[in-house]
């Protein structure tokens, strides 16, 4: 089994922790005040789930190190970051990763002639701009393939106290995002299709998957990077 660290001792940190014990030897866990460089040397794979801030130091370190990376997403908040990181990966000829749990719930996704509405809404906590890389981010990397050629003419806001709205419009069609964040219950939905109902378990398939070396990662640091730079333009006309 691959010897693994996790960095990050948080809520979701412990989510990585029980699902990496079945998948990999985990040789350390630890958070970002931790002197984590010394344990490095223990580890072929480096699980990163420290608040967004410090993904940038602590990946970047990983990376230096020669270690392979899974990041929780965003990997950072800044595209012009996010790229360096990537770019890092390369120079020092390994792997980096970028959490897109929802890719693997495996639901198909298209969009139609004329006025697409894509909608998500779900209980959320934090500033508008905290919501955009909880929530956008996700629905960013769902939709790549299918926003990827295509230029934007249009980001505009819709007004509204109760929910974070906004209408992305392209030449062909438009988008509009909804994210109700006073919700009792949680719900996400993507032209009415439900990315809360799936049969297996989607985080412990990417980490397989990931670990197995069976995913595209050149995909996956595209769509990082494509929802990095869509969420830097939507900032600068919704927030």
């Amino acid at each position: 089994m691959v010897n693994s660290g996790i960095i990050g001792k948080g809520k979701w940190g412990s989510v990585l922790y029980n699902k990496l014990l079945h998948l990999s030897k985990i040789r350390f866990v630890c958070n970002s005040r931790d002197n984590y460089q010394l344990n490095l040397k223990k580890a072929e794979w480096v699980f990163v789930s420290t608040p967004d801030s410090t993904h940038y130091k602590i990946v970047s370190n990983c990376l230096k190190a020669k270690k392979k990376v899974f990041c929780e997403k965003p990997l950072t908040t800044s595209y012009n970051n996010s790229k360096k990181l990537f770019r890092l990966a390369k120079r020092f000829n390994t792997k980096l990763y970028v959490s897109d749990v929802e890719n693997f719930k495996n639901k198909k996704i298209t969009l139609n002639k004329g006025l697409n509405v894509v909608i998500r809404k779900k209980k959320g906590k934090g500033t508008h701009k905290e919501l955009l890389y909880k929530l956008l981010y996700h629905d960013l990397y769902l939709l790549f393939n299918l926003l990827k050629r295509h230029k934007i003419v249009k980001i505009e806001k819709i007004k509204n106290d109760k929910y974070l709205s906004f209408m992305i419009k392209y030449r062909k069609f438009s988008i509009k995002f909804i994210y109700d964040v006073k919700a009792k219950n949680a719900y996400h939905r993507i032209n009415n299709i439900n990315f809360l109902t799936f049969k297996k378990d989607p985080l412990y398939k990417m980490l397989k998957s990931v670990l197995e070396n069976k995913v595209n990662f050149k995909k996956n640091n595209e769509a990082s990077l494509f929802s990095n730079l869509m969420i830097d333009k939507i900032k600068s006309k919704i927030i």
